[in-house]
């Protein structure tokens, strides 16, 4: 007969086949069963028989607790066997962020709409991706270079070759949150996992997944993204399984260490003549159509080969500077002559190069240069998807020089300047975030600062919301609204207000408001804001009167009455609170733990963040799961993982210029060890402390404490190193045979020994794994800490009958 182990389920037919074990282990009928359960006797037919070949989450776990279960190791049963099954297979067509097909228009060439149609060069960097993408290496790409060098083309080139079928997830990150690209990719690879989940759920893969993100530089929270997201999975020990195809600027590869690095620019890939070629492949082939007339079309001779040259040694390493210079020439009326005297050359700038297109593409439209600006200006400062029409035209009529309307909109994707935006599926963006920055300068050259084109943005947002005899009707507004008139608020320095407002923070798109909750200044923003996060985790964006509610509540408990009118003004239906008392609470946030009680945590600094680990107890007793969270933001950095201790203390400590978590408990003891000693029983434990990486889970090294288990854990500095203090603590079943406790300093850079003036303290090299002293104490430790005091390393330890203080010198 088969016994129920939920560990070694893989598919639904095991998990289908242990389920009627279960029931059979427990001599259940279906209708005792249901009835325990809470579940109808059809579904537990329907479960036992195989007609539900996955049962849903929830009625697993009351199936489960019903047989008397831990329900938590089904539920991971059942994940591994979605996962399993909705995984992208190999070969099949990728799922692609429309802005990547923007890139291969065969309709469109550079000066008329095109961006790819000539992708010439990069011959050594296409053969090297491809290679990688048709082979077996686990190891994960990041492709950089400066502005300009065709970072987003190469990759979007690598999607319209035959190797494309090994890419199948390709996210475009400009304008996307973490949390947007993290469900992005949790859909299209079929996981169904939040956030928090997807590093864990894709390590956990079982097939070859490949995912491109491109214009990492370009999400509104890039570090968010690099820290949470792509550092938990480019890790080299992590899965073969799992490769990630990743683009970004320079100034965050630092970040990529688990990466391997082709650098654009480098000279083993770069070939002047790309740009050359690139250049005169745009000149001799963009056909003329009414208002570009392209001289170089068909000319005869050898000029556009000579301009193409002469334009790719202005523009350096940057195909973004020579398909400028190439769409001024196409528009004009002659070809030049860089032959005659006094001709100066091309812009070797990205920004004259810029200034030098705009003025040649508003001189062929009806409008003219400053219309095309003004038309164009908006999207500098357009956030997420993009602008739709409406807003754009009025955008455009606040911060430019006339009146504008959605016909202007269409007249300029018609006329010939549809190359300088792209459509995301909800809005419209920019084609390149160096015409974004132009623009936003060009606009601050006549007095428009940064700050104050955010707040003429914020005051059109704000008058695009309805309005009723309650005052804004937030609920209601246009979705970018609602998503980003915080972000744009916060630039022009006039967020707090909108913090203030109760109804706007029920109302605003929580993924994109998180980030500048911090930023309250008032004390009516700092209430509303408190009541807010209090509540945020349970609330579901599309219930109003219920969001409505849970925040009359908690405003109620907390005594913020201003909070609570403002609700009562919009909602006066709902749950009414005539009185409370309730005890003061300080304001705070829930962390999404599971219901495991929580055993150790510990708060350190890592990669510019404060973070707090948390260790959580598991079904098995001698199982702990970490994870390590964002302390301002609540969300989780990186996978959890588990060890495998009973974890009883842990810390946070720097060593060898990367950040660990020093975990510390107790397991039993292999029973062929300890009773060749003397009889005992099953319960005999030792200790263990190790090292892991909070952001991978990887494990850097383990130490035994033999018949102790390890009750404390602390981690600081002496005379430039660290140091880890390890309390241990009393065996029960092992007293009679020692019958102190222990504490040990660790030396984590290189062990070397201090000298101690307390014989109680032992130092333990953590790298070569060597105990170098140990010194017994007359009874159990139960905390230790380790602090500076008068210039001098203080350690000082709890027992069960004392607190000792030590200093190392």
């Amino acid at each position: 007969m088969v016994r129920s182990d939920p560990t070694k389920i893989r598919t639904a037919e095991e998990l289908h086949e242990q389920l009627r074990a279960l029931f059979v282990e427990g001599s259940w009928s279906i209708h005792r069963l249901a009835a325990a359960a809470e579940l109808g006797s059809a579904t537990v037919q329907a479960i036992l028989d195989g007609t539900t070949r996955v049962p849903q989450a929830r009625t697993l776990q009351r199936f489960v607790k019903a047989c008397g279960r831990n329900p938590a190791p089904w539920c991971d049963a059942r994940a591994r066997v979605m996962r399993a099954e909705k995984a992208p297979e190999q070969g099949s067509t990728p799922a692609v962020d429309r802005e990547f097909q923007s890139y291969f228009d065969p309709h469109k060439a550079a000066g008329s709409g095109g961006r790819g149609r000539y992708f010439t060069g990069r011959l050594r960097a296409l053969a090297e991706l491809t290679r990688w993408l048709d082979g077996d290496s686990p190891m994960s790409y990041v492709v950089t270079g400066g502005p300009g060098s065709g970072k987003s083309t190469l990759l979007a080139r690598l999607l319209a070759l035959p190797s494309r079928e090994r890419i199948h997830i390709a996210v475009h990150a400009r304008g996307k949150t973490s949390e947007q690209i993290a469900r992005q990719i949790s859909e299209a690879a079929g996981l169904g996992c939040t956030p928090e989940e997807l590093p864990a759920a894709l390590c956990g893969l079982e097939r070859p997944v490949t995912i491109m993100i491109d214009a990492i530089d370009e999400a509104p929270d890039r570090d968010r993204l690099v820290l949470d997201l792509v550092h938990p999975l480019i890790d080299p020990s992590g899965p073969r399984e799992l490769r990630l195809l990743l683009g970004t600027r320079r100034d965050l590869v630092h970040l990529l260490t688990g990466c391997h690095r082709l650098d654009l620019d480098d000279p083993d890939y770069f070939d002047q003549a790309d740009i050359s070629a690139f250049v005169t492949a745009t000149l001799r082939q963009t056909e003329p159509v009414p208002g570009l007339t392209n001289p170089y079309f068909g000319h005869p001779g050898d000029v556009p080969e000579r301009v193409g040259a002469a334009v790719s040694r202005s523009a350096g390493t940057s195909f973004l500077i020579g398909r400028l210079i190439a769409g001024d020439l196409i528009s004009r009326d002659s070809v030049v002559d860089i032959d005659a005297a006094g001709w100066d050359g091309f812009p070797s700038r990205v920004g004259d190069a810029m200034r030098l297109y705009l003025d040649s593409a508003g001189r062929r439209l009806p409008g003219g240069a400053r219309w095309l600006r003004d038309l164009l200006t908006p999207l500098a400062y357009a956030e997420g998807d993009g602008l739709d029409d409406d807003l754009w035209a009025d955008l455009a009529t606040r911060l430019g020089t006339a009146t504008y309307r959605a016909t202007d909109l269409r007249l300029l994707r018609d006329m010939g300047a549809g190359d300088l935006v792209s459509y995301t599926g909800s809005g419209w963006r920019l084609f390149h975030q160096a015409l974004a920055v132009h623009l936003r300068d060009d606009l601050a050259r006549i007095g428009l600062d940064s700050a104050r084109a955010h707040r003429a943005i914020t005051e059109v947002l704000v008058a695009s919301v309805p309005t009723d005899e309650h005052g804004i009707a937030w609920w209601r507004a246009p979705h970018y609204a609602r998503a980003h008139v915080a972000g744009h608020a916060a630039q022009a320095g006039v967020l707090d207000p909108f913090l203030a407002d109760a109804m706007f923070l029920l109302a605003a798109e929580r993924s994109w408001l998180a980030p500048h909750l911090h930023q309250a200044r008032s004390s009516a923003a700092r209430a509303a804001v408190e009541c807010y996060q209090l509540i945020q985790h349970v609330l579901d964006p599309t219930q109003e009167q219920q969001a409505a509610d849970c925040l009359r509540t908690i405003a109620g408990l907390r005594g913020a009455h201003e909070v609570v009118g403002q609700v009562n003004r919009r909602h006066p239906e709902g749950w009414e609170i005539a009185w409370s008392t309730w005890s003061p609470e300080s304001a705070h946030r829930t962390l999404p733990h599971t219901a495991a009680p929580v055993s150790a945590l510990a708060v350190g600094r890592l990669q510019g963040r404060e973070i707090v680990v948390t260790v959580a107890r598991t079904h098995d007793d001698y199982l702990s799961t970490v994870r390590t969270w964002d302390l301002v933001t609540g969300q989780e950095v990186g996978p959890a993982f588990t060890v495998p201790l009973e974890v009883r203390s842990v810390t946070v400590a720097r060593t060898q210029g990367r950040v660990v978590a020093v975990i510390a408990g107790a397991r039993p003891i292999p029973a062929y060890e300890w009773r060749s000693l003397e009889e005992g029983t099953d319960d005999a434990l030792e200790g263990q402390v190790g090292c892991w990486d909070p952001m991978t889970g990887g494990e850097i090294g383990r130490r035994r404490v033999y018949g102790r288990p390890v009750n404390a854990v602390a981690a600081g500095m002496h005379q430039g190193h660290s140091v880890v203090v390890v309390g241990t603590g009393p065996n029960d079943e092992l007293d009679r045979m020692y019958d102190d406790g222990e504490s040990d300093i660790w030396d984590i850079d290189d062990g070397a020994e201090p000298t101690l003036r307390s014989s109680e303290i032992s130092v333990w090299d953590l790298d070569d794994e060597v105990e170098l002293r140990n010194h017994e104490v007359m009874s159990p430790v139960r905390a230790v800490a380790i602090g500076q005091a008068d210039g001098q390393t203080i350690v000082v330890a709890g027992t069960t009958d004392l607190v000792g203080v030590m200093s190392l010198r």
